[in-house]
C-alpha cells in the first residue's frame, strides 16, 4: 500500500466533490476519523454510506495487517467508484464494498465488530446502531458523522445512547463545517456532556464568521454572529467546548 496513492486518490475526491455537490466527509473530519482508527486499531471496522470510498480511504490506510472494513452503499454507480479508488490508492484487500440498503445488510454482518462509521440518512442512525449492538465488540467505537447539523433528526439516537446505559463517551471530537451562531454548536456540546463525556474538542473547518450575509441570507445581522465580537477563547467558553 502506498500512502502517496492514497494521498492522491483523496485529492481527487476532494476536487470532484466539489465539481459533483458530494456529501464527502472532507479533510478535517478525515483527519478526526484516522487519528479514531490509529488509537482503536480495530479488526474489523463497518461503514454505512460510503459514497465514493473517502472516509474508506481514510480508514483503510490506517488498518493494521489482516484487519478489514465493510462498507455499505446502496447506489451501484457510487460502490463501483469507491471500489475504484480503493484500488488506485493500493487499499482493495483491506476493503469490503456491499451493495444494499444498510437497513437490511447490517442485520447480516459477522461479528464482532470493533469500529463503526455511520454517514448515511440521518433518521436511519438510530435503527442502524441497534442491529448493530449485538454484533459489536467490548469496548467498540461508534461514530456518527453530521450529529451536529442533523440534531432534530438525531435527538432519538442521541436519547438512545445517553439512556441506554450501553455507551460512554468520555472523550468527543465534534467536527463541523462552521459555527454560525453557536446554538446548535452549545446544544449538541450539551447533549454530549449529558451521555457521559468529560471533553468535548470541537474542530471547525472554517474560519470565524464575523460578517453577515449581504443577500440577508441566513444570517443578516453582525449581532446573530458568535464570533463577530468575541475572541476564539470566548467562543470556546461560550459553546462551552473544551478546546476549539
Amino acid at each position: 500500500m502506498s500512502m502517496h496513492h492514497a494521498d492522491e486518490v483523496l485529492r481527487d475526491i476532494e476536487a470532484a466533490a466539489k465539481d459533483e455537490f458530494l456529501p464527502i466527509v472532507g479533510p478535517a473530519e478525515g483527519e478526526a476519523l484516522e487519528r479514531l482508527v490509529r488509537e482503536r486499531r480495530p479488526r474489523r471496522a463497518v461503514e454505512i454510506g460510503v459514497m465514493v470510498g473517502y472516509a474508506t480511504v481514510r480508514i483503510a490506510r490506517n488498518l493494521e495487517d489482516g484487519a478489514k472494513v465493510v462498507g455499505i452503499e446502496i447506489s451501484e454507480e457510487l460502490a463501483r467508484r469507491a471500489e475504484a479508488n480503493l484500488a488506485l490508492a493500493g487499499l482493495a484487500p483491506r476493503a469490503d464494498i456491499r451493495r444494499g440498503d444498510a437497513r437490511e445488510l447490517v442485520a447480516h454482518l459477522d461479528g464482532p465488530i470493533d469500529f463503526v462509521f455511520i454517514d448515511a440518512e440521518r433518521g436511519s442512525y438510530l435503527g442502524y446502531l441497534r442491529k448493530l449492538e449485538p454484533k459489536l465488540s467490548p469496548g467498540a467505537t461508534v461514530v456518527a458523522s453530521g450529529a451536529g447539523a442533523a440534531a432534530g433528526r438525531l435527538q432519538a439516537y442521541f436519547d438512545h445512547v445517553r439512556l441506554s446505559g450501553k455507551y460512554a463517551s468520555e472523550q468527543v471530537v465534534l467536527v463541523d463545517d462552521s459555527i454560525v451562531r453557536g446554538t446548535t454548536s452549545k446544544r449538541i456540546i450539551n447533549l454530549v456532556r449529558e451521555a457521559g463525556a468529560r471533553e468535548v474538542h470541537v474542530r471547525v473547518g472554517s474560519p470565524a464568521i464575523k460578517a453577515p450575509c449581504y443577500l440577508g441570507v441566513d444570517f443578516p445581522t453582525r449581532e446573530e454572529l458568535i464570533a463577530h465580537n468575541r475572541t476564539e477563547e470566548e467562543v470556546r467558553k461560550s459553546i462551552t467546548a473544551t478546546t476549539l
